[in-house]
Parts: structure tokens; C-alpha cells; sequence
């Protein structure tokens, strides 16, 4: 599995939100996935209304 750093816009209920995610994921498309469980874990998935993947890169550090 590669690392790959995932930048997401995340609106929810409360605003939109920017956030960057380091997954480990077998290729992006997965890691794009990883990282939306992870913003809807952490916001509440309740409380997210969308999620947009802006840039999904091999982890650089």
C-alpha cells in the first residue's frame, strides 16, 4: 500500500471546512474514499452535508 495525501472540501451544517488527509490506500481513487470515511468520522455524518475531493497526490514526506 502508497501513502497519498487527500484535500478535501468538506460543507456541513456548521460551514465549509478545508482539511488534508495522509491514508494508506492501494491506489487515489481508494484513498479518496479513505479520506471521506475519516472527514464523515471526524465532522459527524450527520452533520456533513458534501464532500468534494479537491487534489489526491502520492505523500511526499
Amino acid at each position: 500500500m502508497k501513502k497519498y495525501t487527500v484535500n478535501l472540501k468538506i460543507e456541513t451544517s456548521s460551514g465549509i471546512v478545508n482539511d488534508i488527509y495522509t491514508v494508506r490506500a492501494s491506489n487515489p481513487k481508494t484513498a479518496e474514499n479513505v479520506a471521506a470515511t475519516q472527514a464523515m468520522d471526524s465532522f459527524g455524518r450527520d452533520n456533513v452535508i458534501e464532500i468534494t475531493v479537491r487534489e489526491v497526490l502520492p505523500y511526499a514526506g
